[in-house]
């Protein structure tokens, strides 16, 4: 069996991360796995010796030659490979390998990841017509399942991400440095730092000793330190960047907090209950906090954008240190309840069943 994954690149990011593990567990099942990107050659995670890559760079083009560019070398590649199946991750990719493989007459399963929800609404329609021309579609909760009409849902299945982490020992509650945890981009549009400062601020007023500890780079740091200056919270929040093993970092926070107000399934939440960390996290659309976080269990799920309902929660939990605990002992059941067994059990069963038709 011949497959052909399609992604834009392989750079940092939670699409491109589970989009490797993909191509590196068919490889394992035998499974002739290629991989076109046409943003350039960078591979961040590790790809499997049995995975052929293959690659053109847009990245240097403008805004509209980056979208209409690939259109073509996608389509070439299909005809030029003629795979069995075609698997695509992220929204262009997708409409490349829908247009591409219908051409071919080559099934092809695409992968929505992100939140059609906030999505501007001409790209929503043309999201809508090109999805109906898939033979199988690949989403990460129910609700972002539900945007879509009848005809795109009945071909389609929900499929969680894995958890990929070794189990790091977990560190006794009481052993933690006094610090809060923040893992994202830097993108205030869509992850909302400006709320967790300003939540961060009620906190820091109560808590003399309790840090924030920002991991990750993007183009709003500076704005975000900015921010931070302007609160007069320098002292008391760092910045450490992108770091490789960050479960072991975070495995000393006392919790993690995400504010977003949009994502798919937030790697760093699975990445917080996997180190036995607490998570506060927004109701973010469409639902991947909620797939992940169990409410009063091992976590908290609060309002988008209500920055009182955060400090609220995370000063609940510094300042009960046994439910704390307890939360952080059922964090790490995460590890089985998303194990990458099952998530690839349930790809293959997707995948004969998609090719079954």
């Amino acid at each position: 069996m011949k497959v052909l994954m399609i992604i834009h690149n392989l750079n940092f990011g939670g699409a491109e991360r589970v989009f490797s593990f993909l191509a590196n567990a068919l490889a394992n099942k035998g499974f002739e796995v290629h991989i076109y990107t046409y943003m350039g050659i960078d591979t961040v995670y590790p790809l499997s010796d049995k995975v052929k890559r293959s690659s053109t760079d847009f990245s240097q083009r403008n805004r509209l030659h980056r979208f209409i560019s690939p259109l073509l070398p996608v389509r070439r590649k299909i005809r030029e490979l003629k795979p069995d199946l075609v698997i695509s991750f992220l929204t262009n990719p997708n409409l490349y390998s829908v247009i591409g493989a219908f051409l071919a007459q080559i099934p092809v399963i695409i992968s929505e990841r992100g939140d059609p929800f906030s999505e501007d609404s001409t790209m929503n329609r043309i999201k809508k017509y090109f999805y109906s021309f898939a033979d199988g579609i690949v989403f990460q909760t129910e609700a972002a399942r539900s945007f879509y009409g009848k005809r795109i849902r009945a071909k389609s299945t929900v499929i969680p991400n894995p958890v990929q982490l070794t189990e790091h020992q977990t560190i006794d509650y009481s052993m933690r440095k006094n610090e809060i945890a923040f893992v994202a981009r830097f993108d205030i549009v869509q992850k909302r730092q400006d709320i967790m400062i300003s939540a961060f601020r009620i906190v820091a007023n109560e808590d003399p000793s309790i840090k924030l500890v920002f991991y990750g780079e993007g183009e709003d740091r500076h704005t975000i330190e900015s921010m931070v200056l302007e609160a007069r919270l320098s002292d008391r929040v760092v910045f450490l960047g992108s770091v490789e093993d960050v479960v072991d970092r975070l495995r000393f926070s006392k919790l993690c907090v995400l504010t977003s107000d949009y994502e798919g399934i937030p790697n760093s939440v699975i990445e917080a209950l996997s180190a036995g960390v607490p998570v506060v996290s927004t109701d973010c659309s469409p639902g991947g906090a909620r797939v992940l976080i169990r409410e009063g269990i091992d976590g908290f799920i609060v309002p988008k954008g209500d920055v009182k309902k955060v400090a609220e929660r995370i000063l609940f939990l510094l300042r009960n240190p046994e439910t704390a605990r307890a939360f952080s002992q059922n964090a790490t059941d995460i590890l089985q309840r998303f194990s990458p067994q099952q998530i690839v059990s349930k790809w293959m069963t997707f995948i004969d069943k998609v090719l079954s038709l």
